[in-house]
């Protein structure tokens, strides 16, 4: 009888002492008082930094920080995202942005995508004035377009290049001074790298031209 009074005795000792901690967890003590964001200003503009500053006031133990992260990854704009509880009352928030890849049209709207052409949703699309334009039209011709743009490993060709996109079954790369490349998701780099020493060859020598098309073994220039 002893034995089982000790053991209840114990029982509800550790059961008051789980009351107490839950008690001291929920105690003011733990309550956020400062946020620190790091990162996310440039796509974000401002806008989750906001969001996340209305954790203030709120229990630090509280926060579900794996499932906040989960719910923020959603946004197309956001890479990477990390939370962490500084005790007893901070938290610290690390954003990795998506990089700006591409423009991509869509009828008469021009859109910043990333490099799988997931298309982010702010206000600053046209900021990016130095990014190549992909034909967006339709998903199968986006993902094709940016099969061929990734395809092109010359930073100088790339710098050459305005607009991608797709006619007659072909994909052209369209060049600053009009001029246009015909190509297609079978040509490798090392094409590429060739198009661009006769597209300055020609351009040098003065000679007219229109396009050069690369996807067969023997170039056409017209």
């Amino acid at each position: 009888m002893k034995l089982f009074m000790k053991y209840i005795s114990l029982l509800l000792f550790f059961i008051l002492l789980g009351f107490l901690y839950l008690d001291f967890l929920k105690n003011d003590y733990f309550k956020v008082k400062d946020v620190k964001v790091e990162g996310g200003i440039i796509l974000l503009d401002g806008e989750i930094h906001n969001a996340l500053l209305t954790l203030k006031g709120k229990n630090i133990w509280s926060l579900d920080t794996k499932n906040l992260e989960n719910q923020l990854k959603k946004d197309v704009r956001i890479k990477n995202i990390k939370i962490e509880r500084v005790l007893p009352s901070k938290l610290k928030i690390s954003i990795e942005e998506e990089k700006p890849y591409i423009k991509v049209k869509k009828g008469e709207k021009i859109l910043v995508a990333n490099e799988n052409g997931e298309i982010f949703s702010f206000s600053k699309e046209l900021a990016y004035s130095n990014l190549i334009i992909v034909d967006g039209s339709q998903e199968a011709i986006l993902k094709e377009n940016l099969k061929v743009l990734k395809a092109i490993e010359d930073k100088e060709l790339l710098s050459f290049i305005s607009e991608i996109y797709s006619k007659n079954k072909e994909v052209r790369l369209m060049l600053n001074d009009g001029i246009y490349i015909k190509t297609d998701e079978t040509v490798d780099k090392s094409r590429y790298e060739t198009a661009k020493k006769v597209y300055k060859k020609l351009k040098n020598e003065g000679k007219e031209f229109s396009y050069i098309d690369i996807r067969f073994e023997d170039y056409i220039v017209k």
